[in-house]
């Protein structure tokens, strides 16, 4: 839902800086000098969108040998770049059509404490700092390479059949400004787990929509009527949201109950499928040592989980895991792929015959349709807070 990774710009004085959520120190001027703060800022947009070239580092800390995730917004689009690590280390970027790039990279070999990671495309510069901790790094762990089935494996006692929303379908995402309009025009809807009750999910199926059911599986959110259900031990760190914090996922014996609970009020309010977010924690700073291997044994544990109830089931965002579930998910959903030039990535979907539902916030619809519409996805424009208004491709 809504997760935005990237800075907001934030007038304070005549000082023009992008401030994000949870996110590492952030310096962005256009000098060599080293002294940040002497550089003038630069930024590309126009009337009041205006958007102040940054970078940042997730997670914030870690050791050498470590694998992170680097973005950056604000650059001149399309245009090829550096990246430098520390002193030596430097990795070749490339902006997409709307000025951002992202990359993973290795931590080099330095000392400890604050290391520099500095972005450059075209004069255009914007650094951050990368604490590097004390030891070494174990590799990351990975599922071993697959070829995925085209479906899930069968689980006894398992329903046989369960929803699958077709590929081009016409959907609607609305989890804010309730109550739902029902009267927009699409084949499926969005909505929220608790936020909705049976009567809404009926009277959308009487108009002959699906309607799939929207809950975090990888956070915890304090204003949710389950919440006291969650112990200390397997919260972490906050995920930039407000009352939200990321989850341990590891521990499936306390989380596997909840999420179980979860998708029982989903079968029994009637929904078609569901949408479980927030389930790349291994990718963001959550404040465990989790792995590639952990995310994907507790996004298939989801799965099985959904199918056993006769639910079908998207997965959110997650893209460099895709290719180790596809065959476990019925469709995806994916925010922003066109905005972090990443739509390729979902495209396995689309070849097992499964739709890809995408939304967008701040690109503009001529930016992102031709691509996205060529690739089969489900394509509609968004505000960033889920209220009922949307935009669909011409």
């Amino acid at each position: 839902m809504r997760r935005h990774r990237f800075f907001v710009p934030t007038l304070l004085g005549s000082l023009l800086v992008g401030v994000t959520l949870g996110a590492p120190r952030l310096l962005a001027h256009s000098g060599e000098s080293a002294d940040e703060s002497a550089g003038s800022y630069q930024s590309y947009g126009s009337g009041d969108q205006v958007t102040p070239a940054s970078v940042v580092v997730t997670p914030e800390s870690g050791v050498v040998g470590a694998l992170v995730g680097v973005q950056g917004r604000g650059f001149p689009a399309n245009q090829p770049g550096r990246l430098r690590l520390g002193p030596e280390s430097v990795v070749p970027i490339r902006t997409g059509s709307t000025g951002r790039f992202k990359v993973q990279v290795t931590i080099p070999d330095v000392a400890a404490g604050d290391m520099r990671v500095r972005a450059s495309i075209d004069e255009v510069r914007a650094s951050t700092t990368f604490t590097v901790l004390d030891g070494a790094s174990t590799p990351p762990t990975t599922a071993p390479p697959t070829t995925p089935p085209t479906t899930a494996p069968p689980t006894t006692g398992m329903p046989r059949t369960w929803w699958r929303p077709e590929i081009g379908v016409v959907w609607q995402w609305q989890l804010s400004g309730l109550p739902v309009d029902t009267s927009v025009s699409a084949d499926v809807f969005e909505i929220d787990l608790f936020d909705n009750d049976k009567s809404v999910v009926d009277r959308l199926h009487a108009q002959g929509r699906k309607v799939i059911c929207y809950l975090s599986a990888g956070s915890y959110e304090s204003w949710r009527p389950d919440a006291a259900s969650f112990p200390a031990s397997v919260l972490g760190n906050g995920n930039g949201w407000p009352g939200e914090r990321w989850l341990d996922i590891r521990a499936l014996d306390v989380l596997g109950p909840i999420m179980e609970n979860r998708l029982d009020r989903c079968a029994e309010k009637g929904f078609d499928a569901v949408e479980a977010d927030n389930v790349d924690g291994y990718a963001n700073g959550t404040g465990f040592p989790l792995t590639g291997a952990h995310q994907i044994a507790y996004n298939r544990f989801l799965a099985d989980a959904a199918h056993a109830r006769g639910l079908g089931i998207g997965l959110k965002n997650d893209v460099e895991q895709i290719g180790s579930l596809v065959g476990f998910f019925d469709f995806a959903v994916n925010e922003e792929c066109a905005e972090y030039d990443e739509c390729e990535l979902s495209t396995p979907f689309i070849k097992a015959g499964k739709a890809v539902l995408h939304a967008e916030y701040s690109s503009t619809t001529d930016q992102y349709c031709p691509l996205t519409t060529r690739l089969g996805f489900s394509s509609i424009r968004k505000n960033p807070d889920l209220d009922a208004w949307r935009q669909l491709c011409p």
